[in-house]
């Protein structure tokens, strides 16, 4: 499926690491033909967590190839740390993907909530995209 742009290459090397390289190193600038000497992905937000799934450490391409540091790694976390950010930011529970979680608010002194800003961290403290993926969420709250 990723062969079926038309501007990159993706193969394995003998390493099972990824590679990316350019259909084509010529491009037509009008009458001009320019050869392209090397390339770069470009990391943002969005694609910086791909790239990481993908392997990919250097995003700069040697003889224009680029070659990912890692092996494809596409596991899920096993665990999620579950913040209320406009509680604190402390974690406030463990969310196991591979089993029931729970955790227990108690707070010494009533607050006034109107709403609950919850973000799931992974492990190494990156937020967490569900993507999509269906999940239940289920609370109880007593008062005193």
């Amino acid at each position: 499926m990723l062969n079926k742009n038309e501007h990159l290459y993706f193969s394995y090397n003998y390493k099972k690491r990824l590679q990316i390289s350019l259909k084509s190193t010529n491009i037509l600038n009008g009458d001009e033909l320019i050869e392209l000497k090397d390339f770069e992905l470009i990391s943002n937000g969005t694609n910086s967590c791909l790239c990481k799934k993908l392997g990919f450490i250097n995003y700069k391409s040697i003889n224009n190839v680029i070659t990912a540091d890692n092996l494809i790694d596409f596991r899920l976390p096993t665990k999620l740390n579950m913040y209320i950010s406009n509680i604190d930011n402390a974690p406030f529970g463990v969310l196991n993907m591979n089993g029931s979680s729970y955790c227990e608010f108690n707070f010494k002194q009533p607050i006034m909530l109107d709403n609950l800003h919850i973000i799931f961290k992974t492990e190494d403290n990156g937020e967490y995209d569900f993507d999509g993926l269906l999940y239940n969420l289920s609370f109880q709250l007593i008062t005193l």
